[in-house]
């Protein structure tokens, strides 16, 4: 009996150091697709925890406004199963669509963790391994018009298979007034209203942004800022990386030759990716004191936008002054007078944090046509931007999304570099 009691202590000291010594932080967050039809379902247990829509909304309404889109603790708990499915937690309102549910889990076996809604053979499933803090996200875009009860169950083939789980909860962000989502992939959606469109891109899902030139030259210490070919926007997107969802005009240029011309050109301002300087710019003393810089780091999923202050086309100081893996150079989206009160093709880039972690984790890229004012404001006031930067515009704007150019260059203007947006 006593070397029972011994072996039973430095089994659970043992299985308490395992689920303690876990860093909560350093986790991944999955996006699941329902792409999983005609399964058999497990048996659904007869007691349904239920939560009730009001519950949600009156613990929203204790949080701060600008915080209520950020993720809200429900209940943790810990469970131990042999092989088969296990009733984790079931949510049954009448208004799910406006929430988004997230389960993260942990165990000592490999398994599955799934999420079942009212129709039978709708799963989403994410498998994991041991030793691992995952994730699984059902958002109210997921739900049907006819459901309002999802589960959520572990699955697992092994014996003695123990788990730490966290539900988390938070009110879906909704679409801006007036505006539509014509295409989604993963981290990234689009929007459109009056022809002016808007790429939504979510770090924290694994999108992120990479820059391409017509030509592979890169700057140096001796060629700080070397000339690019300018191509075609179709050009670029024929020369993508198989996972790019759309590409943007991007820095501002030296326009030398007719606008269709591919011609080598200077890029104004300077630019890094991939954590190398591409270029320092050629003419960053212009418009001294109304420059900033929008950076992207991918490993903290995170942007930031901040002043540009230098106006030397030094190498090494673009070097010591452009910190994030990928920086883009521009403009203040007010202060500097591109023809500022005139209706013409604008690109601009927006961050804000939608979460309420401290981290921009969401990118906005807006393409459209427009006075400068109006083009901020839509970033601001419509997908609440707290930081805008304004890129090269007027036949330069031109965005293509999974290969639709939807909104052309209006005088079918060559570019040297572009935005990608990659999905997650």
């Amino acid at each position: 009996m006593n070397l029972l009691k011994v072996f039973l202590t430095i089994f659970f000291a043992g299985f308490l150091i395992f689920f303690t010594s876990c860093n909560k932080e350093n986790f991944e967050e999955e996006i699941i697709n329902f792409n999983d039809e005609n399964v058999i379902p497990p048996v659904i247990s007869n007691n349904l925890s239920t939560v009730d829509e009001r519950l949600l909304k009156e613990n929203l309404d204790n949080i701060e406004v600008s915080n209520r889109n950020a993720w809200q603790f429900f209940k943790g708990m810990s469970l131990s199963s042999n092989s088969g499915y296990d009733f984790v937690e079931g949510f049954y309102t009448s208004n799910l669509e406006s929430f988004d549910f997230k389960v993260r889990v942990k165990s000592n076996k490999t398994g599955r963790l799934d999420a079942w809604f009212s129709s039978p053979f709708r799963r989403s499933k994410y498998e994991f391994t041991s030793n691992d803090w995952k994730e699984l996200i059902v958002t109210g875009n997921d739900m049907l018009p006819s459901e309002d009860i999802f589960r959520f169950f572990t699955f697992t083939s092994e014996n003695y298979t123990y788990y730490e789980i966290e539900i988390y909860y938070r009110l879906k962000e909704t679409i801006p007034n007036g505006w539509s989502m014509i295409e989604s992939e993963t981290g990234i959606n689009l929007f459109e209203k009056n022809n002016r469109y808007v790429q939504e891109i979510d770090l924290s899902e694994g999108a992120y942004i990479t820059l391409k030139q017509g030509t592979n030259s890169i700057g140096n210490t001796n060629n700080p800022s070397p000339a690019f070919r300018r191509k075609t926007l179709n050009w670029y997107w024929q020369n993508k990386a198989s996972n790019t969802v759309a590409a943007t005009n991007c820095q501002f240029f030296n326009l030398d030759g007719d606008l269709t011309d591919e011609v080598d050109a200077f890029l104004s301002f300077p630019i890094k990716d991939n954590s190398t300087v591409i270029s320092a710019g050629s003419h960053n003393n212009q418009e001294s004191g109304n420059k900033l810089k929008f950076g992207i780091d991918i490993t903290s999923q995170q942007a930031w936008i901040a002043s540009y202050n230098y106006d030397g086309n030094n190498y090494n100081t673009a070097s010591n002054n452009l910190l994030s893996p990928l920086v883009i150079v521009g403009f203040h989206p007010t202060n500097v007078d591109k023809w500022k009160y005139f209706s013409t093709g604008r690109t601009m880039v927006g961050i804000k944090d939608s979460d309420g972690d401290g981290k921009k984790e969401k990118v906005y890229i807006i393409t459209g046509k427009g006075t400068q004012f109006t083009i901020k404001d839509i970033l601001e006031d419509d997908f609440g931007c707290t930081d805008v930067m304004m890129l090269d515009g007027s036949g330069s704007s031109q965005m293509t999304f999974n290969g639709t150019e939807y909104f052309p260059s209006s005088d079918d203007r060559t570019i040297p570099s572009v935005m990608y947006a990659i999905e997650g």
